[in-house]
């Protein structure tokens, strides 16, 4: 990827962003059955370490993370 490859996609990424805001709980509202059965099916539970990868815009990532903070006796920092 070239630089000004690099600087549009991250002008396009910002320029996005108070969309992706602004309908975050549609979007996790929409997304939440798959996301659960990411979950289901990817075995995650208490005491595990997940990485996110390419999260896109957050879902399931913010999903798991809460599913995953519940289960900590610390808070994330």
């Amino acid at each position: 990827m070239g630089h000004a490859h690099a600087g549009d996609t991250l002008r396009e990424w910002r320029e996005s962003a108070p969309y992706w805001e602004k309908h975050r709980d549609t979007i996790r509202t929409m997304f939440a059955p798959l996301t659960q059965a990411l979950i289901d099916e990817a075995g995650i539970v208490a005491g595990q370490s997940v990485l996110d990868v390419a999260g896109g815009p957050g879902e399931p990532s913010l999903a798991i993370a809460i599913l995953l903070r519940l289960s900590m006796e610390f808070p994330f920092h």
